[in-house]
């Protein structure tokens, strides 16, 4: 799983698509990286995820993405989609999820609060009843091109009958970086 993700890291630019920023996260049990660029006006994420039971999954997402400024805080976000592609427990499952992003910077401070949340009901899904990834997190923006944060991730799917499967739940640490 390591030469997959190894490769994946190293091929991706390759093929035309250039990153703007990489978001890495890691606990004992799962690893993330995410490349982030700009499609069209809008901001893109190819990312890929792995665990200890050899479960992964990989992701195309596009977001509209905005930055607010009310006074002295800062308020980013965006609403769109992820399409997903992954072997869990032995099968392949792939996702349209649908859902957004936000962080919220009180008070012009450099700590940040912000959450995730993507919902692939059965409609949009094949070979499972649906496929949810939620998370929080907490950061600590060092500048204005690198954060890092502490959360909590989270990635189910239902297979129905056959019960449902933890993908990733737990703490993580990470970083944000743009280029």
């Amino acid at each position: 799983m390591r030469k997959f993700l190894l490769l994946f890291v190293l091929l991706l630019p390759v093929n035309g698509v250039y990153a703007k920023g990489l978001d890495i996260f890691v606990n004992n049990s799962t690893a993330s990286v995410e490349y982030l660029t700009s499609i069209g006006g809008a901001d893109a994420g190819f990312g890929f995820l792995f665990n200890t039971k050899n479960d992964w999954v990989a992701h195309g997402a596009m977001l509209v993405f905005g930055r607010e400024y009310q006074g002295s805080n800062k308020v980013e976000g965006g609403l769109g989609g992820k399409a997903y592609v992954a072997n869990i427990g032995g099968s392949s499952v792939l996702a349209l999820g649908l859902g957004g992003q936000m962080t919220y910077f009180p008070r012009g401070s450099k700590f940040g609060f912000g959450g995730y949340a993507y919902y692939a009901p059965q409609i949009l899904v094949s070979n499972a009843n649906n496929f949810s990834e939620i998370g929080v997190r907490a950061e600590f923006q060092m500048m204005e091109t690198a954060s890092m944060y502490i959360g909590i991730h989270q990635s189910i799917v239902d297979f129905g009958a056959a019960g449902s499967r933890t993908v990733d739940d737990g703490l993580h640490f990470g970083v944000n970086i743009r280029f």
